[in-house]
């Protein structure tokens, strides 16, 4: 039983690893494509 909760323990933090990554890169990559189109209005 212990075995499992330690599974569980370990997918449950990779995912939420994943997911924390996920969402700085999805702001990160917002966060450039808004630059890039402010560039081209300007220009």
């Amino acid at each position: 039983m212990r075995t499992i909760n330690q599974l569980w323990f370990f997918f449950t933090y990779y995912d939420f690893i994943c997911h924390m990554v996920s969402c700085v890169a999805l702001s990160k990559l917002t966060a450039l494509c808004f630059a890039a189109s402010e560039e081209e209005k300007e220009g």
